[in-house]
């Protein structure tokens, strides 16, 4: 399935395989990947083209729509058809390593569509050994970007604030919340995130629920939020001295205690969420930005979307 790839490895274990030109088809929207991606306990943590979304490849990069080319494979939004199959894809073609190294590489690859160059790509890929048992995967690509100035504007989260720092030194940008509207009120997308519970059929409950009082214990909160460069989610941990030292951080807090700022929880349990988040909605919200499609139009043919996915859960929950 590919003509030539490399093996990410820690500590000479390895983590995972990079397939750099994958013989798939041109509806695919063919691009480098990795696959598969493995726990240090040996366990694969990706999939490679499941029966319903085969446009899906392992850990990479993919954008719907780039000068109306479908870099992301599988069918495009168009506006007053939804999802529709067109002859309109593009591919990532990897062109040379800058550098390649055992636990990562720098690459270099082209974008391209209908016989022209859309784009060039310089990506980062690394792998960091964290314990004995856990590693981290660092894919790039748009902190790329930004450091290097090719972008002079990024909407990241604050995990990724020391990379900026390392890259460009704290003179040079500013990490601020999400502007004030109109209305007086701060509008601030929730993030899906991991969270600690205990199942009903757990066979060792007291031990679980000792765990996440640990966890989320002012001091290791603290502690974990701290080296993550992330706003504590224990309000006593959210007090310590360190939040205040980064800009960042100090303003993060303070958007989330001081009544300013309204959390939209979006309804990532739909089972199409990401499909109509990104395959269907992206490329119209980028039609929305060039000024080829309404606001009105897009966000009353979203919610369309959204009331039918959210009637077939119902349905489904009974």
């Amino acid at each position: 399935m590919n003509h030539d790839s490399l093996v990410l490895r820690i500590a000479g274990r390895p983590v995972g395989r990079y397939i750099t030109r994958p013989e798939i088809p041109a509806r695919l929207s063919p691009r480098p990947y990795l696959h598969p991606v493995i726990t240090l306990a040996g366990t694969a943590v990706t999939e490679l083209g499941p029966a319903d979304h085969l446009h899906h490849l392992g850990v990479g990069v993919a954008v719907p729509d780039v000068e109306g080319h479908n870099l992301w494979g599988g069918r495009t939004f168009v506006q007053g058809q939804g999802p529709t199959e067109l002859d309109n894809h593009g591919t990532q073609r990897h062109t040379a390593f800058q550098l390649r190294d055992p636990d990562g590489f720098v690459e270099e690859l082209r974008w391209v569509a209908a016989g022209s160059e859309l784009l060039r790509e310089r990506r980062t890929v690394a792998a960091t050994e964290l314990t004995e048992t856990a590693w981290a995967l660092d894919f790039t690509k748009m902190v790329a970007h930004w450091d290097s100035g090719t972008i002079g504007m990024l909407n990241h989260d604050l995990g990724f604030y020391q990379d900026h720092v390392k890259a460009l030194g704290t003179d040079e940008f500013r990490g601020i919340p999400q502007p004030i509207g109109p209305g007086g009120k701060r509008v601030q997308v929730s993030n899906p995130v991991d969270g600690l519970g205990v199942f009903k059929s757990s066979e060792n409950k007291e031990a679980a629920w000792k765990f996440i009082e640990f966890a989320l214990s002012k001091a290791e909160n603290s502690k974990y939020n701290e080296a993550a460069g992330q706003v504590p989610a224990n309000n006593d941990a959210a007090g310590n001295a360190w939040v205040s030292e980064a800009e960042p951080t100090k303003l993060a807090a303070q958007a989330l205690t001081d009544g300013s700022t309204t959390i939209v929880q979006l309804p990532y349990y739909l089972p199409d969420w990401n499909t109509l988040s990104k395959a269907d909605n992206e490329p119209a919200f980028q039609k929305v930005l060039n000024g080829s499609m309404s606001a009105e139009d897009f966000l009353n043919s979203m919610a369309d979307q959204l009331n039918k996915a959210q009637k077939e859960w119902n349905e489904q929950k009974g």
